[in-house]
């Protein structure tokens, strides 16, 4: 996906912000693209639906769930499970820590390692 393709300015030389104001030569289109391809199999083109606003309708998704406290649009359950707590955010950041801790001892670190005081398991 790619949501900017070029950092460009205005008339007056301001940076365009909103990456969807693009002119239509400033770059590649077509929106995003999946291409999957399992071992042994040709790749192939997996169609991505995408809903109106930013980030493919995401943006839109994300403001139900934080002011509406529900995710689709319909208000039902999202079987995707995309809405996120603070636990989700610390397992998150938790990647983060466990690569850099690996990175400075060089060896494997589990979540466990980094004794972090909550439960993450689900």
């Amino acid at each position: 996906m790619i949501e900017r393709a070029a950092v460009l300015t205005d008339d007056q030389g301001n940076v365009i912000v909103d990456p969807s104001a693009l002119p239509e030569n400033a770059g590649r289109h077509g929106g995003q693209r999946l291409t999957l391809q399992r071992h042994w199999e040709p790749a192939v083109e997996v169609p991505i639906p995408e809903g109106a606003g930013g980030h493919g309708g995401g943006d839109a998704l994300l403001l139900n769930d934080v002011f509406q406290g529900h995710i689709t649009e319909a208000g039902g359950d999202d079987w995707l499970e995309r809405p996120s707590d603070w636990k989700d955010g610390l397992r998150s950041i938790s990647v983060g820590l466990m690569g850099n801790e690996s990175l400075r001892t060089g060896q494997p670190v589990s979540l466990e390692d980094l004794d972090l005081g909550v439960d993450l398991s689900r």
